[in-house]
């Protein structure tokens, strides 16, 4: 909450990373009406795990993919909903999706993430670029646009 004290009872949002991100800090932060979106390393108690954990995907479950539970609460006679939303990114086999824990935003359909790669052509020996998209949620877009911020105070708060 100390970091957070210049955007309390605004109704700002606040991102955060998996070291501040919990249910627990949702609520919290919605007693003092700001809004929170953070990513989780594994899915956090308040929360089932069998919805969004690892074991709850098919190991050929498309990139992309997306599983959403919600948690209806009041919070000073207010009803709020707080999502836990996992996404099959980076889709490969016992790589951890990615968990976020919300109080806002929507799980519909973004503009796809593009993503630019580069590669070894098995034919030729030369290295050649491409590019792929994978779905994503508003949610997800969201939250990674805001990264690189927390990123950039990760650093600062290091040092």
């Amino acid at each position: 909450m100390r970091l957070a004290h210049n955007y309390l009872d605004k109704g700002h949002v606040v991102y955060g990373d998996s070291a501040f991100a919990s249910v627990s800090t949702a609520m919290t932060l919605l007693s003092r009406k700001t809004f929170f979106t953070g990513l989780v390393k594994q899915c956090h108690s308040g929360f089932p795990k069998r919805y969004l954990n690892q074991e709850a995907w098919d190991v050929m479950d498309p990139r992309g993919k997306t599983q959403t539970v919600s948690l209806n609460t009041e919070i000073d006679g207010q009803n709020f909903t707080i999502y836990g939303h996992a996404w099959n990114e980076p889709g490969r086999v016992n790589v951890p999706r990615k968990i976020l824990v919300s109080t806002w935003n929507t799980t519909q359909e973004a503009t796809p993430h593009e993503k630019r790669r580069v590669r070894i052509n098995g034919q030729t020996g030369q290295t050649e670029k491409y590019t792929f998209t994978v779905p994503r949620t508003e949610m997800i877009k969201s939250y990674f646009t805001a990264a690189s911020v927390i990123d950039v105070h990760n650093h600062l708060r290091q040092d």
